[in-house]
């Protein structure tokens, strides 16, 4: 087993401690044979230099791109995976720089229940699937025979294919790793989702364990967008959420029952009317930054141990 774990490292300064937080994880926890392909375009010399010296790290020039967000992030991610299938891997992870392993056989508690027809896993919160990128794991073979993009085309939302598949499949569409679940959907082929298992402290979204395998933050690279909501009331950037949340809902919620619209809200709507997203950052990256590995285990186990069980 061979793993490549792509991350697009748009890093900014403030966010140096949590970068070699996240390498110390991958190195600490990674027991079988990887490589880091590391995307890097305007890189703080500091911070370039300091990937550099990190083993198992394959520095990936990236390109410029009129793209932004979302889109210019997987833009970027799949030039690191094509570059990754090329080197044989067996198994792709994709990371962000907040988010990264907690426990010693990380790589195989995934790769074990990746077999067969099942292809990928992403993470999952109250079985709503979160079909971003910061943890989503795939086999090789499902890469090269399938060629899975990140976002859904017009023409794939407006199929009946989708359709079927909101119906069967609880998920925001929006995400940038929707496609990657659709195109198994359409072969076929099953995934599994790695459910919140959070037992100390709960942040909504931020600061989530996933199967006591995974960790990821949420927000690091944003967060300078949230603190301007939170500060100013963004009206524009209001905008943009709502509308992709009613944008998701109308596929979502037809003929369904009028919880759903409650559980949508209060995933992705209410945290942000109520300011909450950068109190909730705030809090969950200070403890992390004081004490990673006490905070870490909080949230594992409900308590700060003295001795860790990886």
């Amino acid at each position: 087993m061979r793993i490549g774990i792509v991350v697009v490292y748009m890093i900014k300064s403030e966010n140096e401690k949590l970068l070699e937080l996240h390498l110390r994880q991958i190195r600490t926890f990674t027991n079988v044979s990887y490589t880091i392909y590391a995307g890097v375009g305007k890189l703080e010399p500091r911070l370039l230099k300091f990937l550099e010296s990190e083993p198992h790290v394959k520095i990936i020039p990236l390109p410029e791109t009129n793209l932004r967000g979302g889109e210019q992030h997987s833009f970027y991610l799949e030039r690191l995976i094509r570059t990754a299938v090329l080197d044989d891997v067996t198994h792709i992870a994709i990371l962000h720089v907040d988010s990264f392993p907690i426990r010693s056989d990380w790589v195989e508690i995934i790769a074990e229940r990746l077999v067969g027809s099942c292809v990928l896993s992403t993470i999952s919160h109250n079985h709503y699937l979160a079909l971003y990128t910061a943890c989503l794991c795939f086999r090789r073979d499902f890469y090269m025979n399938y060629h899975p993009e990140f976002f859904l085309t017009e023409n794939e939302r407006s199929s009946d294919d989708y359709r079927r598949f909101s119906r069967e499949c609880d998920h925001y569409s929006i995400d940038s790793g929707v496609g990657f679940v659709f195109k198994a959907f359409c072969r076929n082929l099953s995934w599994i989702g790695l459910e919140r298992s959070n037992k100390g402290e709960d942040h909504g979204w931020y600061g989530s364990i996933y199967e006591d395998t995974v960790f990821h933050l949420v927000g690091a690279y944003r967060r300078r967008k949230l603190s301007k909501l939170d500060a100013s009331f963004n009206l524009k950037a209001l905008h943009r959420i709502l509308h992709g949340i009613v944008k998701a809902a109308s596929v979502k919620l037809k003929g369904r029952m009028p919880e759903k619209v409650w559980n949508i809200a209060r995933f992705y709507g209410f945290p942000v009317l109520l300011a909450q997203p950068s109190r909730s950052y705030d809090n969950v990256i200070s403890q992390l930054m004081i004490d990673p590995d006490g905070y870490l285990d909080y949230l594992r186990y409900g308590e700060r141990r003295i001795k860790r069980n990886v």
